[in-house]
């Protein structure tokens, strides 16, 4: 049988941690190529936008990687401040309903990923 110790638990998970922006450049270059070109977000620039990003994810309690990876995506499409009073005004409403836990957040994010007609059309455009 083999036994993982707190410690090496504990490893991994910063392992992880450390190694989960890097994972989420790479899903937003391979995802938006030309959102991210449009937007001139260069290396330095994109990793500063997903570490701002995660930091932002998680006051709004989104903890997950697939929440985090959910509130990126809409970041890039819908603009930098989609979550702010003056962005889009379902994000605001959603993401400040504290009735609802930060994976109910994400799946609503997920749900205009989807549905949002504005951008389904063309997502990389």
């Amino acid at each position: 049988m083999l036994y993982v110790r707190a410690e090496q638990m504990e490893k991994m998970a910063l392992e992880k941690q450390r190694l989960f922006p890097e994972q989420m450049i790479s899903h937003l270059n391979e995802t938006y190529p030309k959102r991210i070109e449009k937007q001139e977000l260069d290396d330095a620039k994109l990793k500063a936008f997903v570490e701002e990003s995660i930091a932002r994810a998680r006051t709004w309690g989104i903890e997950s990687t697939s929440g985090i990876k959910e509130y990126l995506d809409c970041r890039l499409i819908f603009g930098f401040g989609f979550d702010l009073e003056d962005g889009c005004p379902w994000a605001a409403e959603l993401l400040s309903n504290m009735e609802l836990s930060g994976q109910e957040k994400a799946e609503g994010l997920a749900w205009h990923l989807v549905f949002d007609k504005d951008w389904a059309e063309n997502p990389d455009g």
